[in-house]
């Protein structure tokens, strides 16, 4: 539907070249305002506002200009995205992780040995004897809490919460 020209409304207001400039400056920054747009494109609020509503389908939502319906292309580089999560944020989760674990384990919780989760060391110094079992200990990994096992056994339990978030396999194994 084409709009007749009037005073005060341009029909080049929506324009191939305006949308262009528009379409540069939400490229720099999705959470510009019409005021600003409007500014450097001189053109009106309104203009801008309809262009980017109805031209682009663009909402703002949270002060961001985002697209109303997403297209494959658009969608692409939303699940390309990496989440960093502040270093300071991680060591937190995972000191708050430990300490559960311990707590869980009475404090009789194994921490590892440097080097001995390599290919080329045994792992009879995890195994504890207790009568006739011989079981491996509760131990912190660094990454998981994992309980007392007996050896020879395969254990397999959920990943800890804040590694689910991140990944979609959702189980770790250790082998005694």
């Amino acid at each position: 539907m084409e709009d007749e020209p009037r005073s005060g409304r341009p029909v080049t207001a929506c324009g191939d070249a305006n949308i262009s400039k528009i379409l540069v400056l939400l490229s720099d920054d999705r959470r510009k305002t019409c005021e600003e747009i409007s500014t450097e494109t001189s053109m009106s609020r309104t203009s801008v506002f309809r262009v980017l509503t109805n031209k682009l389908n663009n909402n703002k939502k949270f002060s961001k200009w985002v697209p109303h319906l997403l297209t494959d292309e658009q969608k692409e580089p939303r699940s390309q995205r990496k989440v960093e999560v502040p270093v300071a944020d991680q060591t937190r989760v995972v000191q708050e992780a430990f300490r559960s674990c311990l707590k869980a384990h009475n404090g009789s919780l194994m921490l590892p040995i440097p080097g001995a989760f390599e290919e080329d060391q045994p792992h009879d110094h995890l195994a504890v004897s207790s009568g006739a079992d011989t079981h491996c200990p509760p131990i912190w990994d660094g990454l998981a809490c994992w309980p007392r096992t007996r050896a020879g056994v395969t254990a397999v339990q959920p990943c800890p919460n804040y590694v689910n978030e991140f990944l979609l396999a959702g189980t770790v194994t250790r082998e005694a």
